[in-house]
């Protein structure tokens, strides 16, 4: 059965090239059977003179009336025209999500972008009277500053300390203290005496 559609991706085009769709209507098979589908359907049937006389499937009589595929001199032919095309309810709902998402995702970062900023500033941010730069040179601290900077970074900011090693004791008196008669070495009981 040749099918006729008046909308602008396909026109006499047979029934099994169109792909039907979800709830009747049918589709070009492209991107508009995703989210949208045809509104408002009306048909109109119409009779053809077939390619040949003797090649139709209907004779005109009175009326027209089916005599046998490739006996009769007319063919049915039925026009299908859309006057619109209305939203999936299913796509309208992704394409709401999707922009809910969006914003939610642009105001986190705007937030959280703000606030790093201002973490940034407030960090980078010297007084105006400070006498030293502690970030200036703090890759060679020990060699490259002085000793008025090291000890001035050392109590403003706690950078450039220096760090005093201390040296252990040989022994140590607390272990073993229960047992020292038995347990300890003679030079350990030396000094801890």
């Amino acid at each position: 059965l040749p099918v006729k559609l008046s909308w602008g991706c396909l026109s006499d085009i047979s029934a099994r090239a169109i792909a039907p769709m979800a709830g009747g209507g049918i589709a070009c098979g492209g991107a508009e059977s995703l989210c949208f589908e045809p509104a408002n359907e009306t048909r109109k049937l119409s009779w053809e003179p077939a390619a040949k006389p003797g090649a139709g499937a209907y004779e005109k009589v009175t009326t027209y009336q089916y005599v046998g595929e490739g006996v009769g001199s007319y063919n049915k032919e039925e026009t299908v025209s859309y006057k619109g095309w209305h939203c999936r309810w299913t796509c309208f709902l992704c394409v709401l999500f999707l922009l809910l998402g969006l914003i939610g995702f642009l105001a986190y970062n705007l937030l959280t972008g703000r606030k790093e900023v201002e973490a940034r500033r407030d960090k980078v941010v010297l007084p105006a009277s400070a006498p030293f730069d502690c970030e200036a040179g703090f890759w060679n601290w020990q060699d490259g500053w002085s000793e008025h900077k090291k000890f001035y970074c050392c109590q403003t900011v706690q950078r450039g300390c220096a760090v005093h090693h201390t040296t252990s004791l040989p022994f140590d008196c607390d272990a073993g203290f229960s047992n020292w008669q038995h347990g300890w070495s003679s030079a350990k009981k030396q000094w801890c005496c």
